[in-house]
């Protein structure tokens, strides 16, 4: 007990264990959301074709691309200067961020169906996949998640875990609502899946709108915020769009083969294999700032421990699921898609690849090159795209799967081969 006659030990207790219960319900709501996804699947494999599948992956390619761009990282300025600083400039932030993402993302989603249009009647007239409706819901479903999920941030920053648990499971169950409402009722294929998303994040928007109208009605725009919060996400922006050339570029170079049947198999195995990273970000999330202590600290083995225990987990998640991902595959899609099974065991591989760079990636960061690893992702991302070029060109939707995995490869020899670049010439220094 202190002077003040406070239990400094019982109090320290009791916000761990405050801690540990925000963190439980962060995570709970989460996976209860991620499990209502993978419960209906069943039910949307027996509702969807091939072609549906291949429509909803294609388009869902582009989100890759344009998200960064339409929602431009302004929630993460947003985290960045919370906590720096005063509750009356914290207000003004917000102000600005919340009119931003309501503005200046629906201006650049205007800009961004412009260029998918250019795209497809330029560059692939000969396209399989029809423009509309399907590109007007998948892009105008981007900014309409923008001040949704800054208020999920606020939450988080503010310790409001209850708060944020209820958002975040309603909004979950709206979702899965619609998509059985829309797809598995009402038969509506593709155009159903994407009106379900279009319309869960309409009402999530409108919620958070209603909740904020004082600030976005009243709120101030300041002019001075605005200009550093551009100069701030601009490089976040141009490094998160890069990341379409390892994570989606594959399913549009695929659809310009005209095997749209093929593409959602294919899909849909990479879709499958994609719950693996519910388990990679908790893995990565987990022991990222143990990865920046030991390097402050120059504890090398201990740095080298934590690296081998992050690409080690996430290995053997993959090996399971290379095991069981025939049965997984066969329940989630009530034994249609069994000819997806190589395309998942492929991608599969991606997270082990990924993890090695996500890894080294953070070294860099810790290191203080960050502006580094844009080159890295602009270098990686040109090297992507030849890559993937001769592996589909040899190889089809097999090479496609295997060009995922080897883009982390490239992402991390590139970033290796830099950073020891940089730190040679500090020390020539």
């Amino acid at each position: 007990t202190n002077d003040d006659g406070y239990d400094s030990k019982g109090l320290a207790a009791a916000v761990e264990v405050a801690n540990l219960g925000n963190f439980f319900q962060y995570l709970g709501a989460t996976l209860f959301v991620a499990i209502l996804q993978v419960t209906i699947n069943p039910l949307l494999a027996q509702n969807l074709s091939p072609t549906d599948y291949a429509i909803i992956g294609y388009y869902s390619s582009f989100t890759i691309l344009l998200t960064p761009f339409i929602t431009f990282f302004i929630t993460n300025f947003f985290i960045k200067k919370y906590f720096q600083v005063d509750e009356k400039e914290r207000e003004i932030i917000k102000s600005t961020c919340m009119k931003s993402l309501i503005y200046f993302s629906l201006f650049l989603s205007i800009i961004s169906l412009i260029a998918l249009y250019v795209y497809h009647q330029w560059f692939n007239s000969r396209s399989g996949i029809a423009f509309l409706p399907y590109a007007l819901l998948t892009i105008f479903a981007i900014p309409i998640t923008g001040i949704y999920n800054l208020k999920l941030s606020e939450y988080r920053l503010q310790r409001k875990a209850s708060k944020f648990a209820i958002l975040t499971i309603a909004v979950g169950l709206i979702t899965v609502l619609s998509v059985l409402g829309l797809v598995v009722f009402v038969k509506g294929g593709a155009t159903g899946r994407l009106w379900a998303t279009f319309l869960s994040n309409c009402l999530a928007f409108l919620y958070v709108f209603y909740a904020e109208r004082r600030i976005i009605f009243h709120g101030t725009f300041d002019k001075d915020v605005a200009k550093e919060l551009i100069r701030f996400c601009w490089p976040l922006t141009l490094a998160g769009m890069v990341g379409f050339f390892s994570n989606g570029y594959d399913k549009v170079f695929l659809e310009r083969l005209g095997n749209i049947e093929e593409l959602g198999y294919y899909s849909v195995g990479v879709q499958i294999a994609a719950y693996l990273g519910i388990f990679s970000n908790a893995v990565n999330s987990t022991f990222q700032p143990d990865i920046y202590e030991c390097y402050s600290k120059r504890n090398f083995k201990r740095l080298f421990t934590f690296v081998s225990i992050i690409v080690g987990s996430i290995s053997c998640a993959v090996i399971v699921y290379l095991i069981l991902s025939p049965y997984i595959i066969d329940i989630l899609t009530a034994g249609r898609y069994l000819d997806s099974v190589r395309y998942s065991q492929i991608f599969a591989f991606s997270f082990v690849t990924a993890s090695i760079y996500y890894s080294s990636s953070q070294i860099s960061i810790a290191m203080g090159y960050s502006k580094m690893l844009l080159t890295v992702k602009i270098l990686g991302g040109i090297v992507s795209i030849l890559l993937f070029k001769v592996l589909i060109g040899e190889y089809g939707f097999v090479g496609a799967a295997y060009g995922s995995v080897f883009t982390y490869v490239v992402f991390f020899i590139l970033n290796t081969v830099f950073l020891f670049s940089f730190k040679h010439k500090e020390l020539m220094k």
